[in-house]
């Protein structure tokens, strides 16, 4: 297998995580019952993650320091979440049986969790979007090969924090991976 073979392996990986989140993300608005869309998030999470690792491999150069550190940042950032997704999908349910009251939501999709998940949750989305902020830079300055990628990242993350409380920064965020991912699939092997 050739690294071209690997890069578009873990290209199309990150396209099949982000279409799959996004069906994930929009079933649970006709689902409440979210522990199906939550276990599916979970794993595009997963397929996800190598969507990212591949949009840094193949320009790595180009995105220099400032786009290691922003991709290393973004990197562990999404490996938080998908921690926090784990325990979305399989710990929520049961502590949800054994005391509703630990995860009141009050007038928004976001649980008041009680400590330390509450300062872990924010953690791992701090770290998140500091990376994806960095990340999404250096794109935007040194990407030859996915620089609309670089804004569609930030304007997930603005969506993320525009009212109303909902998940559409996702689609933007996945709409970025799709793009990376095509562009990485659609590329010619360097020699």
């Amino acid at each position: 297998m050739t690294l071209n073979q690997v890069y578009k392996a873990f290209a199309l990986l990150g396209m099949i995580g982000a279409i799959i989140q996004i069906g994930s993300i929009t079933y649970a608005y006709f689902d409440t019952d979210t522990t199906v869309p939550r276990t599916i998030n979970t794993f595009a999470l997963i397929f996800i993650i190598f969507g990212i690792i591949v949009s840094y491999l193949v320009q790595y150069k180009q995105l220099g320091w400032f786009g290691l550190i922003g991709f290393i940042v973004v990197f562990i950032g999404l490996l938080l979440i998908v921690g926090l997704s784990w325990g979305e999908a399989f710990a929520r349910p049961v502590i949800e049986d054994l005391d509703p009251s630990l995860i009141a939501i009050k007038g928004s999709k976001s649980p008041d969790l009680p400590s330390p998940l509450a300062e872990g949750t924010v953690i791992s989305f701090f770290t998140f979007n500091i990376g994806l902020i960095l990340y999404s830079i250096a794109l935007l300055k040194s990407s030859t090969l996915a620089r609309w990628a670089g804004i569609l990242f930030l304007l997930g993350l603005i969506g993320n924090f525009v009212p109303p409380d909902d998940d559409k920064g996702l689609y933007f965020l996945n709409a970025a991976v799709l793009w990376i991912g095509w562009k990485v699939w659609t590329r010619k092997a360097e020699a």
